[in-house]
């Protein structure tokens, strides 16, 4: 988790020395033949990830920076590649600092773009921090840069068979259960479907907007919780007692002109939040936590069928989803809960 790059590279690394040093110890037994037959199959998954590659062709992707701790990256794909719900794939950037790296990522088909992918990568180490540090000297924070992407792979859960399906999303976990809940909307007209999506602040809404206004038309029930949904009450309380102050001492000054351009900044978040709002008029948007035991059960009891539970997120909010499904569970009613966390 840590130190990917370094695993992947000393388990190719070891990997030949392995075969090769078994296949000295074992030639005088005659075993290696045995040898032979792993080196084929190591080789042969070798050359199929680079004929997935050929495949899908050296393409240009956009990408883009989003705060601090995000990368949009949006990519032509061809015709007959074809992504499916909770898929993903290796993406490998053409840097000279990256070039042999691959990561996973979930893969998003736009239904907004004709033939384009995207992926939302989370900001840590290593080559997302190399690009993080790229993107933000770059103008609007965007770069073109060439890349291979290698997939797609992934296995395929059977949601068309409950009634019910219920989404619940924390963070940047929300690609997953998005492009299974459309799949599924554009299917399945008269099944019941819900999205619930917690994230800390407004802004996270702003790399994942077209998605969401894709959502638009289907049946489905969408609700977002902003954790962190309003600060500005503070900023506007500190700034009254800032400006009442008698004197015009220089500290004075400089705090009044400090939380003016506070409060203009609350003013444009306002009007931001507004925005989202409107262009969002059927989502449902809450302050807070979202109470999920609250949800889980409701869902549950409103459910006359089969229902599903598809969780994706930060190990704390899937495994608390996973340990209120089990406390929900009810005689005679089919419950299922599905973790789709990337487990690297």
């Amino acid at each position: 988790k840590h130190c990917y790059e370094l695993f992947v590279l000393s388990h190719n690394i070891m990997g030949v020395f392995f075969i090769a040093g078994t296949w000295l110890h074992v030639r005088e037994a005659g075993f290696q033949l045995m040898m032979y037959a792993a080196a084929i199959i190591w080789g042969f998954d070798k050359f199929m990830r680079v004929v997935k590659m050929a495949q899908f062709g050296l393409k240009t992707a956009e990408i883009q920076l989003f705060g601090d701790d995000l990368l949009k990256v949006k990519i032509a794909r061809p015709a007959n590649w074809k992504p499916y719900p909770f898929s993903y794939a290796f993406v490998y950037f053409m840097r000279p600092s990256s070039f042999w790296q691959s990561h996973p990522f979930t893969i998003v088909d736009s239904i907004v773009e004709e033939y384009t992918i995207s992926f939302y990568i989370k900001i840590k180490g290593g080559m997302t921090s190399s690009l993080h540090r790229y993107l933000s000297q770059q103008p609007g924070q965007k770069a073109r840069i060439k890349c291979f992407v290698e997939g797609p792979y992934g296995n395929i859960a059977s949601l068309h068979t409950y009634e019910t399906v219920s989404f619940l999303a924390s963070g940047n976990g929300i690609p997953g259960p998005y492009t299974s809940l459309v799949d599924l909307a554009g299917r399945f007209s008269q099944k019941k479907l819900k999205l619930y999506w917690v994230i800390r602040h407004w802004e996270s809404i702003e790399w994942f907007m077209e998605e969401l206004k894709s959502i638009r038309g289907f049946n489905v029930q969408v609700f977002v919780f902003v954790t962190q949904s309003d600060k500005s009450c503070a900023n506007q309380q500190n700034s009254k007692e800032a400006t009442s102050q008698d004197g015009k001492s220089p500290e004075t000054a400089k705090a009044i002109e400090d939380t003016k351009i506070v409060l203009a900044r609350d003013e444009n978040h306002d009007e931001n939040v507004a925005q989202i709002m409107s262009s969002l008029d059927f989502v449902e948007f809450r302050p807070g936590r979202p109470n999920l035991a609250e949800i889980i059960e409701n869902d549950i009891q409103e459910s006359s069928g089969a229902i599903a539970f598809v969780a994706c997120g930060c190990d704390t909010f899937t495994d608390n989803s996973r340990r209120l499904v089990i406390d929900n569970l009810t005689n005679g009613k089919r419950v299922d809960f599905y973790d789709t966390r990337e487990l690297w």
